[in-house]
């Protein structure tokens, strides 16, 4: 349920739970938006494009808002936006956990993913740079070590601003997630803007390097 009020959307829809409406992965409401885009270029629609492009712009500014707490966040106080993300926003409350963990990476993964074009427009590289020291402790636990189908993408999230150290972990991760792959997560890396070619087997990357720059501009929202 898209929310023009709060400008972001609902989850939840309609329906009222204990804090409200309730939204947890704003990264799939963003895709959802991307993909109506998407549709109206494949079928030369351009009202619905359009309509794709402020549904899209609008629900990024919103997750960049509410979601990503950088250091000088406006909206919440010092101790809690240290936290980097939230993990659920309600109508009446915000919260640091999800709604089946409160693992590092259930918080911040759940709004990354999954990782299309249009995720370079919802991670910045000033954001990332502040979340990753809290994204590494995800790697430090002995106790519930992180599973690698999450690895994947918060490997994925380092790239953006490790291109090369996110390179030689992803490439050990046996098994990742139903909506991400080695294939994918080896195209996101490669087509970072600050990564140097060079250190890696070309043969992976060979047709990759060709669409470095294939992903969404600004300009396009």
């Amino acid at each position: 349920h898209k929310d023009f009020f709060d400008g972001h959307s609902w989850a939840s829809g309609l329906f009222i739970q204990n804090n409200g409406k309730s939204q947890e992965s704003s990264s799939e409401a963003i895709n959802a938006y991307y993909a109506l885009y998407l549709m109206g270029l494949a079928t030369n629609d351009s009202e619905l494009s359009d309509w794709g492009r402020i549904l899209l712009a609008e629900e990024i500014k919103s997750v960049q808002k509410y979601w990503h707490m950088c250091i000088e966040s406006e909206i919440y106080d010092m101790k809690f936006s240290s936290n980097r993300m939230i993990g659920v926003v309600g109508a009446l409350d915000v919260s640091d956990n999800t709604w089946f963990g409160q693992n590092v990476e259930y918080v911040h993964g759940i709004n990354f993913i999954p990782f299309t074009p249009i995720t370079s427009e919802l991670l910045s590289y000033d954001f990332i740079e502040e979340e990753w020291p809290i994204l590494s402790t995800a790697f430090e636990r002995t106790n519930d070590p992180i599973k690698d189908e999450w690895a994947g993408f918060l490997r994925m999230a380092q790239s953006i601003v490790d291109p090369e150290t996110a390179l030689n972990h992803i490439e050990s991760i046996p098994i990742f997630d139903s909506g991400n792959s080695l294939t994918n997560a080896l195209h996101w890396i490669a087509t970072r803007q600050n990564m140097t070619y060079g250190s890696y087997n070309e043969s992976y990357f060979l047709e990759m390097v060709l669409w470095e720059n294939a992903y969404v501009p600004s300009s396009c929202l």
